[in-house]
């Protein structure tokens, strides 16, 4: 009876159950194990920013926007986008994002070789609670297409190593890597610095290892290093031919926004600048950017896996029996090329400004303690997995006091435009669609002083600008139109600039002074404070 239900079983079972369960089955159980612990803590963590509107001064814009960024240098961000729509939907965008950061972490216990219950657990949770996910966050309308391009970026390096065997399957496993991080890099170019750090933490880790033949530790070491090179070669040519094949396609060039312009045309008389800026940012970034010590707590953690990590790294090193200085020496070099290939940008364009979406490649460090931890002693476990689990709890603290910012400048921005609107609709002259020009960007801070509790803490997470995200005319604009159902118009460059001239604008005080709201040539002028020199 038993042997005819079962048989009875698989008759039912269709193709997509047995191609469910394949797939099931070829996923290793550290792979799961992140996968679904970076999903549900990243639900978890970012549920407030999921289940709100919250804005930014960006978010405006994109209420509904087809994401077409070909002049920033990502032609393939329009295609990821449209998958979630072109509207800004919370959940739906948040819970692709996760979905996306999940397969990136379990992709990551692959690169790192992270086997164990915990660890893997913990992969996936620092994945998901990272500053620079909820910094991402705060562009939600476009995080997912971010999330993927951090997801396709790290696949590109698995992808290379596992170029070996016959010279057909090497060229396809290179090539297929190269695709992926073009891709990558047409979705969102930070993630290059992914990728880079990536394999030089990768070549580090395979210093550590003891190869069966004595002559394959360097041999083995170029071969690696090679086929990293020439996947991040060919990779970034083949992205450079996509912008520009995009360029004539949409018929634009490229914007000079944050350097983009500079994209493959950088100046070699740079580069000194840019390495010297590159490495500024990099450890500033460490002891100065309040991120990643935050608080005492934070501090302690950080500095004791910096501590832990290094240690592990010279312990390891020093026990290897062969070849032990050249070790030694090839450490060395790929640890003093970590900063720049981590601050990649910043080389190619000492201008750049390096805010923390481009930051993700400092979770991989986490992430390499972690995997070298795997090896030690028992108590070096325990010290990595409590100091790597506390840093996670304080990130997701941190992540909810950024949507806790987010929200209170949402509602300080609401409670602004209603008395604005109030003001703008007893004039008699108003109507709808009438031309508005907004003269400085937040109300004065003499008049009204900042209440913002979280600015300090923030410092380095999220660009707080004040109590408010609206900044310019055309933010308030967008507000009132979406947010209060109130139409106006923007004025011309030359009718800004004509109006700031006026002897009667230069004489309103700012808001809320009786003359701050005045209707001048027809045009509804708002001076929300003095204009800066």
């Amino acid at each position: 009876m038993e042997q005819m239900t079962s048989t009875q079983n698989m008759e039912h079972t269709t193709a997509p159950d047995r191609l469910v369960s394949a797939l099931w089955k070829r996923c290793k159980a550290e792979w799961k194990r992140a996968f679904f612990a970076a999903f549900i803590v990243g639900m978890l963590t970012h549920a407030y920013m999921f289940t709100n509107n919250l804005l930014t001064w960006d978010s405006m814009f994109s209420l509904y926007a087809p994401q077409e960024m070909t002049g920033l240098g990502r032609p393939f961000l329009r295609l990821l986008c449209a998958v979630s729509t072109d509207f800004n939907l919370p959940m739906v965008l948040g819970t692709l994002s996760v979905l996306y950061m999940s397969l990136t972490a379990a992709a990551l216990t692959e690169c790192f070789s992270i086997r164990s219950r915990v660890g893997s657990v913990l992969t996936g949770a620092i994945t998901a609670v990272f500053p620079v996910v909820s910094g991402t966050f705060c562009y939600l309308f476009t995080a997912d297409g971010y999330m993927f391009a951090f997801f396709l970026s790290v696949l590109s390096v698995v992808l290379a190593e596992k170029a070996k065997g016959s010279a057909k399957q090497r060229i396809a496993w290179t090539m297929a890597g190269a695709v992926a991080l073009a891709v990558s890099l047409g979705i969102y170019q930070a993630y290059f610095a992914v990728a880079i750090t990536l394999c030089i933490l990768k070549l580090l880790l395979f210093l550590l290892q003891e190869p069966e033949k004595r002559e394959e530790l360097v041999a083995g070491f170029f071969r690696q290093m090679g086929r990293y090179l020439i996947m991040g070669g060919v990779g970034y040519v083949l992205y450079l031919i996509l912008v520009r094949v995009s360029q004539s396609i949409m018929g634009t060039e490229l914007l000079s926004y944050n350097g983009v312009d500079r994209i493959g045309n950088f100046e070699l008389a740079d580069v000194p600048r840019g390495i010297y800026t590159a490495y500024r940012q990099f450890f500033s970034f460490a002891f100065r950017s309040n991120v990643l010590t935050t608080n005492g707590v934070m501090t302690v953690c950080f500095a004791g896996l910096a501590v832990v990590g290094a240690g592990i790294f010279l312990c390891r090193l020093f026990r290897c029996r062969e070849k032990r200085w050249k070790r030694l020496a090839m450490a060395a070099v790929l640890v003093i090329l970590l900063p720049a290939g981590a601050t990649i940008f910043c080389v190619m364009s000492p201008d750049v400004f390096i805010y923390i979406l481009l930051r993700m490649p400092w979770l991989l460090l986490f992430l390499f303690v972690l995997a070298l931890a795997e090896q030690g002693k028992a108590v070096v476990q325990t010290t990595v997995t409590v100091l790597t689990a506390v840093m996670a709890f304080e990130f997701y603290l941190m992540s909810n006091v950024v949507y806790f910012n987010m929200n209170e400048k949402y509602e300080k921005s609401y409670a602004l435009c209603v008395r604005l609107a109030d003001r703008i609709e007893q004039k008699e002259e108003y109507y709808p669609w009438m031309k508005t020009l907004f003269i400085g960007a937040e109300p004065d801070y003499r008049k009204y002083p900042s209440a913002e509790v979280t600015d300090e803490v923030l410092a380095g997470y999220y660009p707080a600008r004040s109590n408010y995200f609206l900044n310019s005319t055309d933010k308030y604009l967008e507000f009132f139109a979406h947010y209060l159902n109130i139409s106006l118009a923007p004025v011309s460059e030359e009718e800004e600039k004509a109006l700031l001239k006026r002897d009667e604008v230069q004489a309103m005080d700012t808001f809320p002074a009786e003359n701050s709201v005045q209707v001048i040539d027809g045009v509804m002028v708002i001076k929300m404070s003095e204009e800066e020199e």
